[in-house]
C-alpha cells in the first residue's frame, strides 16, 4: 500500500519541477522583451532629441544667415525721409506703378514686369477757384474754364482718367458753385466726377455769376476763405494721391475782406466777412492806407506775430452795407449757420451806420503795424496756401490784375505799393506755386505773359504726364539669377504697344529709343545699366511718362533654391523721378513672391528612400517599436500556451493514478 502512494507522488513532483522551469523560462523571455523595448524607446527618444537639436541648429544657422544678408542689403529709406539730394521719400502708392511675377513653369523660371503707370485709371482731382468780384476778367475766365472743362472730358473717354472738378466762386465769400447752381442751397456738395451725366452742372457751375439780386451776393473779394474752402473738398477724397490735386485760383488778388471775429453790442461772432476801416469811410475800403509799404515788412512781421500782438488786431467791422442792407442780410440770413442770430434782428441800416460811426470808427491806430484789409487779406490767404502746399497739392494762380509798368494810367496794384504781385511772387518761390498772368513786365514771375489757356494747358499737362523724368533701380533677390542668353538683351522695353530695340553701349549696358539732347549733351531717351557685382540695374528714363503710354519693363528670373517655399523676386525695387514742377520724389515698388513646390519621388513600399530615413527618423524608431511590441505579443502568446498545455498534462496523469489507486 505505500509503494502505492509514493508512487503517483513521484510523478506528481517530476511534473510540478517541469511546470516550475517552464514558468522561470517565461519569466526570462519577459525580461529579456522588457528590455529590448526600453532599448527600443531609447532609441526613439535619443532619435527625437537629435532631430530637434538638428532643427534647432538649422533655424539659428538661418536667423543668422538672414541677419547677415539684411546688413548687406539694399536700404528702404521710410516715409518722410529727405535725402541728401533733396528727394523726398513718399507713400507707395502715390504714383501709379505695379510689379508683377508670374508664376514658375517646368523650367523654375519666372518673368517679371515693371510698369508705369500700372494701367488702372488715373485719378486726378481739380478745384478751379474762380473770382466773380466786380472788376474780375469774369466773362473771359468762364470761357476758359469751359474749355478746359471740355479737354477734361476728352481724357475721360479714352477710359485713362478718372477727373473730379470742384468749383469755388467768391465775392466776399466763398461757395460751392455746383450746389448754388444746382439749387441745393449754400451747402458743400464738393468734388464731381466728370462724365457725360454730369458735364451739364459742372458747367452751369463755372458759368455761375453773383448779382445784386442773387441771395448769396455779399460784394468785395475774399480769396483767403476761397483758398479755404478748395482744400476742404480736396481733403474730403481719400482715394485720389495728394500729389494729383490742383488747385487753381483766378483773381485779380485786389482782395480785402476775409473771414475773422466781429463784436457786435458786444456779442462776438467769430466767422463773418469782415475788414478795416479808419473812421474816415463808412465801410470796409480796398483804398484804405497801410503803413508797410512792401510785402516783403508786412510777411516778416507776421511771422514774427508783430502784427497780430496789437490790441486793436481783433477789432473789424463787418465789410459793408452794400445795395441797400442786401450784403448784411444775405450774409446772416442766407450764408451764416443757423440764420441770422436773434439779436441782430433788429439792426437796421441807420443802426449798422450808427456801429460804423462808433463801435467800428477806428480799428487800429496809426504808427507801426498798421494793417488795412488788403494787407491782412493777403497774408490769411498766404497761410491757407501754405496749408495746400504742405498737403502736396499743386498750386496755380492766374492774376487778371496790372502791375503797373504795362502803360496802364492807373490801376489797383499800383496803387496797393506793388503788394498783389510781390505776394504771387512769393507763393511761387515759397510753394512752388505756378504763377501766370497777362502783363509782360520785369517781374520775376515765371510765366509772366501767358493766358489763361495757356496755363491750363499747364494744368493738362500735370494731369497727362506722370514725371519728366525717373531713375527706376531693382535690385534682384538672392534666390534668383538672370536669365541670359549670349548676344542679346535680356530685357525687354515697351512703351505703349511699341516694343523698343535694344543697343548694346557696351558691357552690360543697352540703350532704347531715339537720340535726344539732355544737359547739353546726346544720349538715348532710356538707358539701362545691369551691374553683375550687385545683381542690380538702373534704368534712367530721360524723357516723360505719359499716362496713355504705360513704360513697361520685363525680364525673366530663374529660382536656384530647391526647396519648397514661398520666394521674394527682388529686395528692393523704386522709382525716384522729377515732375514738372521741379519736385523730387522716391517711391517703392511692393515686392512680389513665388512659390516653388518641391516634388517628393514616389518610394518603393519593402525599401524605403534614404532621403525618408534621414527625414523621418523618429518615425521609423517608432515603426521599429511598434514591430518589437508585436513579436512580443506573439512570443507571450506562445509560451502561455505551451505552459497551460503541460498543466493539463500533469493534472490528467494526476487523476490517472489517483484512479489506479482506487482500483487497486
Amino acid at each position: 500500500m505505500q509503494q502505492y502512494y509514493k508512487k503517483p507522488f513521484t510523478i506528481l513532483a517530476v511534473f510540478l519541477g517541469v511546470f516550475f522551469c517552464l514558468w522561470l523560462a517565461q519569466t526570462s523571455i519577459q525580461a529579456e522583451e522588457t528590455d529590448s523595448v526600453q532599448e527600443v524607446t531609447s532609441t526613439v527618444e535619443t532619435s527625437v532629441q537629435s532631430t530637434e537639436t538638428d532643427t534647432v541648429q538649422e533655424e539659428t544657422s538661418t536667423t543668422e544667415t538672414s541677419s547677415q544678408t539684411e546688413e548687406t542689403d539694399p536700404v528702404q529709406e521710410e516715409a518722410g525721409t529727405v535725402e541728401e539730394d533733396g528727394t523726398l521719400v513718399i507713400d507707395e502708392n502715390n504714383t501709379d506703378k505695379s510689379k508683377t511675377a508670374t508664376d514658375l513653369d517646368e523650367n523654375k523660371e519666372t518673368e517679371v514686369t515693371l510698369e508705369i503707370p500700372s494701367g488702372e485709371t488715373y485719378r486726378a482731382d481739380v478745384v478751379l477757384v474762380m473770382d466773380k468780384s466786380a472788376y474780375s476778367d469774369v466773362d473771359n475766365i468762364e470761357a476758359q474754364s469751359k474749355a478746359l472743362l471740355d479737354s477734361f472730358m476728352a481724357k475721360v473717354e479714352t477710359g485713362n482718367y478718372s477727373i473730379n472738378l470742384g468749383v469755388v466762386v467768391f465775392d466776399g465769400w466763398a461757395h460751392d458753385a455746383y450746389s448754388l447752381s444746382q439749387g441745393l442751397g449754400d451747402v458743400v456738395t464738393g468734388l464731381v466726377n466728370v462724365n457725360a451725366d454730369t458735364y451739364d452742372s459742372l458747367l452751369e457751375a463755372i458759368m455761375y455769376k453773383f448779382n445784386s439780386d442773387s441771395e448769396y451776393y455779399i460784394g468785395g473779394s475774399n480769396t483767403e476763405t476761397a483758398v479755404r474752402l478748395a482744400n476742404r473738398m480736396l481733403a474730403a477724397d481719400t482715394q485720389t494721391p495728394d500729389q494729383n490735386k490742383n488747385l487753381i485760383l483766378l483773381s485779380d488778388f485786389e482782395s480785402y475782406i476775409y473771414s475773422g471775429p466781429i463784436t457786435i453790442n458786444g456779442e462776438t461772432y467769430e466767422m463773418a466777412p469782415v475788414s478795416k476801416n479808419n473812421g474816415h469811410y463808412t465801410l470796409a475800403s480796398l483804398e484804405f492806407g497801410s503803413s508797410y509799404s512792401s510785402w516783403a515788412d508786412l510777411l516778416s512781421d507776421w511771422e514774427s506775430g508783430a502784427i497780430q500782438s496789437r490790441d486793436d488786431f481783433n477789432t473789424n467791422c463787418f465789410m459793408r452795407w452794400g445795395n441797400e442792407g442786401a450784403s448784411w442780410s444775405n450774409f446772416w440770413n442766407n450764408i451764416y449757420p443757423g440764420g441770422m442770430p436773434a439779436e441782430l434782428a433788429g439792426i437796421t441800416e441807420s443802426y449798422f451806420q450808427y456801429l460804423m460811426d462808433t463801435e467800428w470808427a477806428i480799428t487800429q491806430t496809426a504808427g507801426d503795424n498798421y494793417v488795412n484789409g488788403n494787407d491782412i487779406s493777403l497774408l490769411m490767404t498766404y497761410e491757407a496756401l501754405k496749408e495746400s502746399y504742405e498737403r502736396g497739392y499743386k498750386i496755380m494762380a492766374f492774376s487778371t490784375s496790372h502791375d503797373g509798368t504795362d502803360g496802364e494810367n492807373y490801376n489797383w496794384n499800383q496803387y496797393l505799393r506793388n503788394k498783389p504781385m510781390d505776394f504771387l511772387e512769393q507763393i511761387q518761390n515759397d510753394f512752388n506755386a505756378h504763377i501766370y498772368g497777362r502783363t509782360s513786365t520785369d517781374s520775376d514771375i515765371d510765366n509772366w505773359g501767358t493766358t489763361i489757356g495757356e496755363s491750363f494747358d499747364d494744368i493738362n499737362y500735370n494731369i497727362e504726364y506722370l514725371f519728366e523724368e525717373a531713375e527706376l533701380t531693382d535690385y534682384i533677390g538672392d534666390d534668383f539669377d538672370l536669365v541670359e542668353t549670349a548676344g542679346t538683351c535680356p530685357f525687354t522695353l515697351k512703351i505703349g504697344s511699341q516694343t523698343l530695340t535694344p543697343i548694346s553701349l557696351g558691357s552690360d549696358v543697352w540703350a532704347f529709343g531715339s537720340l535726344i539732347e539732355k544737359d547739353g549733351e546726346q544720349t538715348y531717351q532710356y538707358v539701362l545699366t545691369y551691374d553683375r557685382s550687385e545683381e542690380m540695374f538702373v534704368l534712367q528714363i530721360n524723357v516723360p511718362v505719359k499716362v496713355s503710354d504705360p513704360l513697361r519693363l520685363s525680364y525673366r528670373l530663374l529660382l536656384t533654391a530647391d526647396e519648397t517655399g514661398d520666394y521674394p523676386t527682388n529686395k528692393l525695387a523704386s522709382l525716384k523721378y522729377t515732375t514738372e514742377w521741379n519736385e523730387s520724389f522716391r517711391e517703392y515698388f511692393e515686392v512680389p513672391y513665388v512659390h516653388y513646390e518641391k516634388e517628393v519621388p514616389q518610394e518603393e513600399e519593402t525599401t524605403p528612400s534614404n532621403d525618408e530615413s534621414e527625414s523621418q527618423p523618429a518615425e521609423k524608431a517608432v515603426q521599429t517599436a511598434a514591430a518589437v511590441s508585436q513579436q512580443k505579443s506573439g512570443v507571450q502568446t506562445s509560451v502561455n500556451g505551451f505552459t497551460a498545455f503541460w498543466m493539463i498534462i500533469a493534472l490528467a496523469a494526476f487523476g490517472g493514478i489517483v484512479c489506479m489507486k482506487k482500483e487497486r
